[in-house]
């Protein structure tokens, strides 16, 4: 092959599978100077080749499954390094260097399955970060110092590691859209809403916004807009100070005079607490984009001219929502169809779902199609039957799944109290304990429903796209929704025993293609990886979805339709 002359001219290599444990490594590789991408994975590699110093336009290198003990080498003289892959090493905290945090382009970062016990000592540095995965390690502490440069932050996974607490410098991440977190003993609530100094709400209410009364939050409608505005208070940082204080009281030494003065000095100096104000701006799944644009030009110049230099605006859609906003809620996030003043569809029975996607921060109690075949024996649900009574307004019910998680149950009766006052009926019923009169007369007919949610803990969706002028497939975070199903794009969903090939109406033949490569390269893996658990391919189109594919989203519905 080098002696065709083409080597200079490949952009990828994949030789992921070969044996180079002995240190043999292809020396053509140095001729590949236009390589943009390069797979070693299950190579044997116990150190990195030092043929990569040759790969000066080399953009994205994974190692993962291999017997590294460090990344110190030729990383960081490869100035268009983007993205690093190497999980399920044995990488330790003096195996990751420094310098590889000062290439400027880097931007995705995958360091999960080794065993770290603390964050790469200088990743604050990393200022173009976007995706960030150690999970899996041993970390117990994250510096209060990492998250004030990582602004970009996209996608970060901390997931099974010994994390008891959070650095208040998270709330930072306004950009921030998938966080996982689970398999840590934290109390997350509290760590996320300490900084938090007050909140307020508007709804939109014809062509301008009103204030949201207080008992109504934690309430959105699927036809309506929000905005919150929240004011943080900035921790200080006082590093700084306490290392020329230190100095200080290191020269006055003996002069103990000098040193107390000097040490009062700068305690009268320290600066105030500062604060932030960010804008969440909430909308609907079923609401107009006219809300949007009413905000823009009124409420956020309004907030604009209070707040000049402080204020950060994120827009959100519905179960899209950031983190930090969610935290808010403290678990009673419920969404209604219609309208917060809608009188449509009041004396009709309603069903909600209690569901947590990945982290406990992404739990939601959505309303859903009021169908006895959508309950589950691993979830609570909410039934409210109203009655034309004006003493008694109905009867609602918190269903409790026999396979439910217990602090699921006890959320449900908490949301049940919090979403009805005295003039309703309420109940905890567990399932199969169901009264005949009320429950499944307001549910409908009794229908057989699923008695577990086994395809939890294996659910994953991925993006096949070549919007960017190549095709990339990329995975979405475990708080997915319907709305992540791109039309132009093909989404593969994975849910333990099929994969599923979801093709939109707009898709190119090209993407078809490619994509069901892609679906077979990744049931391979599968195979190898897990022999029990074999996976069958399905072809889907928009709209023919079966109930397997549909029950791995909160609150399936109709797909929306362009709104002005």
């Amino acid at each position: 092959m080098e002696a065709t002359g083409v080597l200079p001219f490949v952009r990828g290599v994949d030789l992921s599978g070969n044996d180079f444990k002995g240190g043999y490594f292809p020396e053509n590789v140095k001729a590949m100077t236009s390589l943009r991408w390069l797979k070693l994975n299950r190579t044997g590699l116990c150190y990195l080749p030092e043929e990569l110093a040759a790969l000066q336009k080399l953009e994205h290198l994974s190692v993962s499954h291999n017997h590294l003990t460090t990344l110190h080498g030729e990383l960081s003289s490869l100035p268009s390094l983007r993205a690093i892959v190497a999980r399920a090493n044995n990488l330790k905290n003096s195996g990751v260097p420094d310098d590889i945090f000062k290439l400027e382009d880097l931007s995705v970062l995958d360091l999960s399955y080794n065993q770290l016990t603390e964050c790469p000592r200088e990743l604050e540095n990393a200022k173009n970060m976007l995706v960030l995965n150690l999970s899996h390690n041993s970390i117990d502490t994250i510096p209060n110092q990492l998250f004030i440069n990582l602004t970009d932050l996209l996608y970060l996974d901390l997931s099974e590691n010994c994390l008891e607490s959070l650095p208040p410098q998270m709330r930072r991440l306004l950009h921030l859209q998938t966080l996982i977190l689970n398999g840590n003993p934290l109390q997350l609530m509290e760590e996320w809403n300490e900084d938090l100094d007050g909140m307020e709400g508007f709804v939109l209410e014809g062509k301008k916004f009103a204030r949201l009364p207080e008992e109504e939050f934690g309430h959105f409608y699927m036809q309506d807009c929000y905005v919150f505005l929240c004011r943080y208070w900035v921790p200080v940082e006082y590093e700084e100070e306490e290392k020329k204080e230190e100095k200080d009281g290191e020269k006055a030494g003996p002069e103990g005079k000098e040193g107390e003065e000097a040490a009062a000095e700068v305690e009268e100096k320290q600066p105030e607490e500062d604060f932030q104000c960010i804008v969440y701006f909430w909308q609907g799944r079923e609401a107009s984009n006219m809300g949007w644009l009413t905000f823009t030009f009124s409420l956020q110049k309004k907030f604009e001219s209070l707040f000049p230099g402080k204020l950060e605006v994120v827009r959100m859609t519905q179960q899209q929502e950031n983190p930090k906003f969610l935290s808010h809620f403290k678990r009673k996030f419920i969404i209604h169809r219609g309208k917060r003043k809608g009188t449509q569809g009041a004396l009709h029975p309603s069903l909600y779902q209690i569901r947590t996607n990945g982290s406990a921060l992404c739990t939601r109690c959505i309303q859903i199609n009021t169908d006895s075949s959508l309950l589950n024996s691993e979830f609570c649900f909410i039934l409210k039957v109203p009655f034309e009574s004006e003493d008694n307004q109905g009867i609602v019910y918190a269903w409790v799944g026999r396979a439910s998680d217990p602090d699921e149950a006890k959320l449900a009766e908490d949301i049940l109290n919090t979403m009805f006052d005295a003039s309703y009926s309420k109940q905890v019923i567990n399932e199969g304990e169901e009264p005949e009169n009320f429950f499944w007369v307001g549910i409908g007919v009794q229908k057989p429903y699923d008695d577990d949610a086994e395809y939890m803990k294996h659910t994953r969706l991925f993006r096949c796209s070549n919007e960017k002028g190549y095709f990339a497939v990329t995975e979405k975070c475990s708080d997915f929704c319907q709305d992540d199903l791109a039309d132009d794009d093909i989404m593969l969903l994975d849910n333990g025993q099929e994969v599923y090939m979801w093709v939109g109406t707009q898709t190119s033949q090209v993407e078809i293609k490619l994509s069901l490569k892609a679906c077979q390269v990744y049931i391979q893996h599968l195979r190898a990886k897990e022999h029990e658990q074999r996976r069958r391919l399905r072809l889907v189109r928009k709209g023919n979805e079966q109930h397997a594919f549909t029950r791995c989203f909160h609150a399936w519905s109709t797909f929306r339709e362009a709104l002005v």
